[in-house]
């Protein structure tokens, strides 16, 4: 499970700012992405919230997956730790 910092986003706020870091991301590799966020696992019995980010484009899609802390975690921690994981599936989808 993630180690946000102490701030966390809404959800809202969250989905925002991953559309804008794609789109961004996409844009320097010179490729348009397309983002699809999915409820992968709901919280029961204390098993954590889990989304699955789809993300098309150029080439085949590719898939993050993120579970809700990290999703809605403040952007130091985002930055750090998400960022990375969406650059490395938008190289995916440029190499296909």
């Amino acid at each position: 499970m993630a180690n946000p910092n102490r701030t966390s986003l809404s959800f809202a706020f969250a989905f925002t700012r991953l559309d804008r870091i794609v789109g961004e991301l996409a844009r320097a590799k010179g490729i348009s992405v397309v983002v699809a966020v999915t409820l992968e696992a709901p919280m029961f019995d204390g098993a954590s919230i889990t989304y699955r980010i789809d993300l098309s484009g150029a080439g085949l899609p590719a898939t993050v997956h993120l579970d809700h802390q990290a999703f809605t975690a403040g952007n130091e921690f985002f930055a750090a730790v998400v960022v990375p994981k969406l650059d490395a599936a938008i190289d995916k989808l440029c190499d296909t």
